[in-house]
């Protein structure tokens, strides 16, 4: 599927939006996680005032240095989401952990 050039503007400018405020950031690797789980994992770490999106790397990398986290973008490679903390970042890393195990 084919976005288009301002879909990605959008994209990029949600995302910083994201990116500035978020707590914390956690970056996941989602391979092998099937939907219904990904579904049940958003759903917990909604209730943790947290937030796991999926997006282009690259995308990714372009609202971190708007938003002024260049740190971030060496660690944007390969599939990943993220997790953006709004509240509680102890919380969501444990239902993040959860899942991992």
């Amino acid at each position: 599927m084919t976005i288009s050039r301002q879909q990605k503007e959008k994209i990029v400018e949600e995302l910083k939006q994201r990116f500035a405020r978020s707590q914390a950031l956690i970056l996941v690797d989602y391979r092998g996680l099937p939907v219904a789980e990904m579904h049940s994992l958003r759903g917990q770490l909604r209730e943790e005032d947290c937030a796991l999106h999926v997006v282009k790397n690259r995308l990714a990398k372009l609202a971190a240095h708007q938003a002024g986290f260049p740190a971030v973008e060496p660690l944007l490679n390969g599939p990943l989401a993220i997790a953006f903390c709004y509240g509680d970042v102890v919380s969501a890393a444990k239902a993040l952990t959860a899942y991992a195990t």
